[in-house]
């Protein structure tokens, strides 16, 4: 333990983190996170090989100010000392949400209907999360209401991301704090809104997101609506959650983002996480290049580590949708020994997930900027495919049919298989 000015090159050289492997910048300020990065790349010495570069983790919270360094690739300049990761807590906080909350599970048919408490970081993440793996069977469009003190937020948030409104029917509600204004049917339940609905309270302080939770408990609703709250851990509110936690269970609330499973070492280093998202892109790789094409200068056959992050995002999307996908069909990923080792998909099966996969997908290109050409363009971030799936050619089709058709060998590399629900 160093008590120091993390800043300092003085306390860096004290640290050895010129012989590091791997650094983590978490402080709360996200100046003093990049300052500490920019620090320790120039302690390095250059290196030709990756296992001789820092493996650098910063959090930055400011995800605006994160795109901007990802978008202009502005830290490339240290590529031959460093493999920077920016990482931010908000963003492993909404993907593990989403692999517990399953809300194509929900009782009824129609539209899905997220109703989300808070619009800030946390907020935003969950929003985009869903907008991009919650794409099911049927088809319909993902309905999300914001209900946050300042509305505002969606226009500025609209602005960033002006694909969200293609991929989800979503509006924005102004709430004064209190559950009563928001208990109506005309309020939540208005007409083009469906009924089938989960909750998830994301707002700053964990105070205020127990005490929403604690007046839907009693508020009446319908248990079956499952609502998701954050409790990041501080004592007082752990304690009073654990108070709680038979009658929060009994009425269908289920906390979330606990410190401990979103600050751990291993969804920061994105072991877990990334797992899959990983295999997917090696497997790309591979087949690309056994085609015969090279890699040099094309941006998305980059070996992971020097793979940009909206590559990345693009893997991660498509690695969190898989679960979604076996879903729709009726089966579940399984540990190895409980599936079939051969598992094929049958003609109808192939289709509907081949669907899933290009509106997935759409969704991906839509919120990361592309809109549609007839030629493409990816400076321009134009795509001729993004139509919808009844429009496209047949070879365009089969681009989709072929993604689909690998998640069974690409789970096996997991370790994992496909088991058909009794």
């Amino acid at each position: 333990m160093i008590g120091a000015n993390a800043t300092a090159a003085e306390t860096l050289s004290l640290a050895r983190v010129g012989q590091a492997s791997e650094l983590f910048a978490l402080c709360g300020d996200d100046r003093t996170n990049l300052d500490i990065a920019l620090q320790a790349c120039a302690l390095r010495a250059p290196s030709d090989s990756p296992d001789g570069r820092l493996v650098c983790h910063v959090h930055l919270s400011d995800t605006t100010f994160r795109d901007v360094l990802l978008e202009h690739e502005i830290m490339q300049v240290f590529s031959d000392r460093a493999e920077l990761r920016y990482v931010n807590s908000d963003d492993n906080c909404a993907r593990l949400l989403f692999s517990q909350l399953h809300l194509d599970l929900l009782p009824g048919d129609g539209p899905v209907h997220l109703v989300l408490f808070g619009f800030g970081h946390l907020g935003q993440c969950i929003a985009l999360q869903a907008a991009r793996v919650c794409h099911f069977a049927g088809g319909h469009r993902l309905q999300i209401t914001v209900v946050d003190a300042d509305p505002s937020e969606g226009n500025l948030f609209q602005s960033r991301f002006p694909g969200f409104s293609e991929v989800c029917q979503v509006r924005y509600l102004k709430w004064a704090g209190t559950l009563r204004s928001l208990q109506s049917s005309e309020r939540l339940d208005s007409e083009g809104w469906s009924r089938r609905m989960a909750v998830v309270v994301a707002m700053e302080r964990d105070e205020q997101n127990l005490a929403v939770a604690l007046d839907m408990a009693s508020s009446g609703r319908d248990v079956r609506m499952p609502v998701y709250v954050r409790l990041s851990g501080g004592d007082a509110i752990l304690r009073l959650a654990s108070a709680a936690s038979g009658r929060l269970a009994s009425r269908g609330l289920h906390p979330f983002g606990s410190v401990e499973e979103v600050w751990s070492r291993e969804i920061f280093q994105r072991e877990q996480l990334d797992a899959v998202a990983r295999h997917i892109h090696d497997s790309y790789r591979e087949k690309r290049l056994r085609s015969g094409e090279a890699a040099t200068g094309i941006r998305a056959l980059a070996e992971w580590q020097f793979l940009t992050e909206d590559f990345k995002r693009a893997n991660r999307a498509q690695a969190d949708h898989i679960e979604v996908k076996m879903r729709g069909i009726g089966c579940k990923v399984v540990p190895l020994s409980e599936g079939i080792s051969s598992f094929e998909f049958s003609a109808e099966e192939l289709d509907t997930l081949s669907r899933m996969e290009h509106f997935r997908w759409s969704a991906d290109r839509l919120l990361a900027g592309w809109t549609y050409a007839a030629v493409r363009n990816d400076a321009d971030k134009h795509h001729p495919s993004l139509i919808p799936w009844e429009a496209l050619s047949e070879s365009e089709r089969e681009k989709d049919r072929e993604a689909v058709r690998t998640i069974p060998e690409l789970l096996q590399a997991m370790g994992k298989g496909v088991s058909r629900e009794s």
